[in-house]
């Protein structure tokens, strides 16, 4: 049956309060910086996905150097004054194409759409970004920099307005995923590319086994050739993941401290053969309760208190919509701070009785968390928990950087470069998989500010150097992007690469140090992002049919050839290529690094046939040289 949703979302994004040399430090420490220099990959022929808060295209990250945007298409799925266009066939939301954004950054005037939090702007000037805001081009480029980009928002922060800003209401409805979705498919499929997404979004709240209703969504996804990408969250570095098991007749309490003015939320999953009944103490010592089990796995028990809402779900009817045959328990709790005291008797315990329960928003900075029953780790967001989905975490590249007035500003008590992210959510899944796949060097990243956005009105976020047009993002929603912008790379030299195969490369290739200490584990994944062994892996995946159909050849002009020959070949190889010459009786002549169009010089050899032999990857391509 159809189950009931609460739409309640808790979107966080971590400013800085208070990171030295300029330049992109996440960008040096994966080493994207080598892998754009050495084999000149931009993301050429790759479609970006990003799905987050929106994209202000008038920034000039977004903008090719002939003035026209770099962007296919933007889907405001919470605009509903194009759901009947002929271009729309969802019947939700608006669609904004390059001709109609083009057209808009032609005439002026009000944007057609924008991102006035800011959040979206930055993540996909981290995947994407050209760096064209200021005069060198690259001192704030994005990591696949002149790959193709859909915008797509499936949620909105709440902003104040402000100046130029006019503010607006927090919206998330996760229904709305589905369209997200079957647009990326359909835009995929038009628009010929191979892609990489990302949802950039997610928090702690819901079962984490793969089993809710949005994996079956990202698997099918995955499954029809798309890789995804979602990072773990910012929920690390806090006791709100609590585990305990539930014995007959034997109540069993979890203790909450309410530190932090607004709501808290309390959702706690636990098999449908157990019957638990709930009561809670608040902070002046009244008891609620006890209230009764549900009947079934299609019953509810809501109560809806003073300041206390109490949703109690069968497995059929919980707000996640899993198939792993658990009940949920959800508490809001609006009221005063303090202790609570949340009471479950159990009266029947038909399972291993085990019960996993987390606490939103219960951060590294904020004064909410459990106080017993506490379980280190396991709170990673249940969209990063899918198992076809590749998850990021996050660790410190640099904790300092120079403001837009000169100021030099550092992050403290988060992590020292090397080290973790203090936030970045950590496996395992709960069912048992390590829940990460490796971690990047979000913390700090630079990125792109829209001009009229919240995140541009805060100075010491804004980088010095920047003409304003670049500020810093950090936590996990920029390492993320990161790895999605180094997959866009590996796809542009391999495009035929599957999800898995793109996910095995990047977990082969993560690198270990004292940091990471032996992996795979649960902190870090298979260890820290290294995009230059990434690439060089992905050519090694280059197939020899590939190169026998041109994709990857050498050409030599002119052959035969006097004193000189010309070596050309494709962009998809390195800068400087690796070359042997050799005798046909298997001589080695000499060993040069040469670029397409340089010319070898033959002047010193006899007439006769040569064989030049290029490393390419893991293979060798072979060529003749007649010497005339």
């Amino acid at each position: 049956m159809m189950k009931n949703h609460i739409f309640f979302a808790f979107i966080f994004m971590i400013l800085a309060q208070a990171a030295n040399a300029q330049g992109l430090p996440s960008n040096m420490e994966a080493k994207i910086d080598q892998v754009q220099s050495q084999f000149g990959l931009s993301g050429k022929g790759v479609l970006t996905i990003m799905m987050d808060r929106g994209i202000d295209y008038r920034h000039p990250d977004f903008i090719d150097a002939n003035g026209k945007t770099r962007i296919a298409y933007i889907y405001d799925l919470y605009e509903n004054s194009g759901a009947n266009d002929p271009d729309n066939p969802f019947g939700v939301g608006t669609i904004y194409d390059s001709t109609e954004i083009n057209a808009s950054l032609q005439n002026g005037g009000t944007p057609l759409t924008n991102d006035l939090f800011g959040h979206g702007t930055a993540t996909t000037g981290i995947m994407a970004g050209n760096g064209s805001g200021v005069s060198s081009g690259t001192s704030f480029r994005g990591v696949a920099y002149q790959a193709k980009i859909i915008s797509i928002i499936v949620t909105k922060d709440f902003v104040p307005a402000s100046g130029n800003n006019p503010g607006q209401q927090a919206a998330y409805n996760p229904s709305l995923l589905t369209y997200a979705f079957q647009f990326a498919t359909l835009k995929a499929a038009e628009l010929n590319m191979p892609t990489v997404t990302l949802l950039n979004i997610g928090s702690i709240q819901d079962p984490t086994d793969g089993s809710i209703a949005l994996c079956n969504l990202i698997d099918g996804y995955v499954a029809s050739g798309h890789t995804f990408v979602c990072g773990v969250g910012d929920d690390g570095g806090k006791d709100n993941h609590a585990i305990s098991t539930l014995v007959q007749n034997q109540p069993t309490e979890f203790v909450i401290q309410k530190g932090e003015a607004g709501n808290l939320r309390f959702s706690a999953w636990y098999a449908e053969s157990d019957r638990v009944e709930v009561s809670i103490q608040r902070p002046n010592g009244q008891v609620e309760g006890p209230f009764a089990s549900p009947a079934g796995p299609t019953s509810a028990v809501d109560n809806q208190l003073n300041q206390i809402h109490v949703y109690h779900r069968g497995a059929e009817v919980e707000f996640a919509n899993s198939s792993s045959d658990l009940r949920q328990i959800l508490i809001d709790f609006f009221g005063e701070n303090g202790t609570y005291t949340i009471t479950l008797t159990p009266t029947v315990v038909a399972s291993d009785g085990r019960i996993d329960a987390f606490l939103n928003p219960a951060l590294f900075y904020n004064n909410n968390g459990f106080l017993n029953n506490t379980h280190p780790g396991g709170n990673i967001n249940s969209f990063s928990a899918c198992p076809s989905v590749i998850s990021p975490g996050d660790y410190v590249a640099t904790n300092t950087w120079t403001d837009v007035n000169g100021v030099s500003r550092i992050k403290t008590n988060e992590g020292a470069p090397g080290e973790r992210w203090v936030g970045s959510a950590t496996g395992p899944t709960m069912d048992g998989r390590l829940g990460i796949d490796l971690v990047a060097p979000g913390e700090i990243a630079w990125a792109a500010y829209g001009a009229d956005s919240y995140y541009a009105s805060f100075d010491f976020n804004i980088l010095e150097n920047s003409q304003r047009y670049y500020g810093i993002q950090t936590a996990v929603s920029a390492a993320a992007p990161i790895v999605a912008g180094v997959i866009a790379l590996m796809l542009e030299v391999n495009p035929a690469l599957t999800p898995e195969e793109i996910k095995t490369i990047l977990h082969e290739t993560s690198t270990q140090d004292n940091f990471t200490g032996s992996t795979p584990n649960e902190q870090w994944g298979y260890g820290k992002l290294d995009a230059l062994a990434a690439i060089n892996r992905t050519f090694q995946t280059v197939s020899r049919d590939e190169v026998a159909a041109g994709k990857m050849d050498i050409s030599i002009i002119p052959n035969p050839a006097n004193d000189f020959v010309e070596i050309a070949y494709s962009a998809l190889l390195p800068k400087r290529l690796p070359l042997s010459l050799y005798s046909m009786d298997g001589r080695k002549i000499k060993a040069l690094m040469v670029a397409s169009g340089e010319k070898l010089d033959l002047r010193e050899l006899p007439t006769g046939v040569y064989l030049l032999h290029a490393h390419i990857g893991g293979m060798v391509l072979t060529k003749k040289i007649i010497k005339k």
